[in-house]
């Protein structure tokens, strides 16, 4: 399985306004904070900004879990993977930058 690149711990979302805010990557305990995205909300409603931005913060936890997934289906094997699988395998690459 390939290494992940991109920024570990928990991500949160700070408004920092009413059009703008940061995405930030905190440690376990909350102690060790790093900016990751500036955010500009200037061309959306708030309810799809804040849909986007909870998106963002989740995408840390949908790449483990997909990666376990497939971790599974490796373990499992078999030669015919559905479809949905190889689109899995193909959007995982792609958030690795190898896509």
């Amino acid at each position: 399985m390939a290494e992940r690149k991109f920024t570990p711990f928990r991500w949160l979302f700070l408004p920092s306004g009413r059009q703008s805010g940061v995405l930030i990557a905190t440690s376990a305990a909350g102690r060790a904070r790093k900016v990751v995205a500036e955010i500009d909300f200037s061309a959306l409603d708030e309810d799809e900004a804040h849909a986007n931005a909870t998106l963002i913060c989740n995408a840390p936890d949908l790449y483990e879990a997909l990666s376990d997934l497939l971790f599974i289906c490796d373990q499992k094997g078999g030669a015919d993977e559905p479809e949905e699988v190889r689109v899995a395998r193909k959007i995982l690459a792609k958030a690795r930058g190898e896509g």
